[in-house]
């Protein structure tokens, strides 16, 4: 049976693949548009990898590996929304959206340290809960700040 998770997986990767060749063929130098195209394409790459490794293919990448780079997707989605609003204000709100992108990449670092943690103690894999709700507590304040950087469009 064909899980469901990989299904999407590849219509996300599909769908980010196409409009990063829109976007590539449109391209105007803008670096704007620069850093939209690099978030769709680590998009792509992310969501391939997700549907690869839940349809059950060995392709040597472990779930702290996919963790590892759905933060990287997220540092690119959050350096594209901060090159658009740094574009598009003032000097004061700048310095606003400095400190949120500055949180963000702390809040990022974090995660990926709680994401590796357990894989590099002893080579062993550490089931701590503390470390665990830790974690979850970092993908949800990315998600916060995620759309907090959002609505300041």
């Amino acid at each position: 049976m064909f899980e469901f998770a990989a299904l999407s997986g590849y219509i996300g990767a599909v769908a980010f693949g196409l409009f990063s060749a829109l976007l590539l063929a449109a391209d105007r130098g803008h670096v704007i548009g620069r850093f939209l195209i690099g978030a769709c394409f680590i998009s792509t790459l992310w969501f391939a990898l997700c549907g690869a490794y839940y349809a059950g293919h060995d392709i040597g990448l472990q779930i702290a590996g996919l963790r590892i780079l759905e933060l990287i997707r997220d540092l690119a989605w959050f350096a594209f929304l901060g090159a658009v609003l740094l574009h598009a204000h003032d000097e004061a709100f700048a310095r606003k959206i400095w400190l949120l992108l500055g949180i963000a990449g702390l809040v990022l670092l974090t995660a990926v340290t709680f994401s590796v943690l357990p894989t590099l103690v002893d080579g062993s894999q550490l089931s701590l809960p503390y470390l665990t709700k830790a974690t979850t507590l970092c993908y949800l304040l990315i998600a916060i700040l995620g759309l907090t950087l959002i609505e300041q469009l």
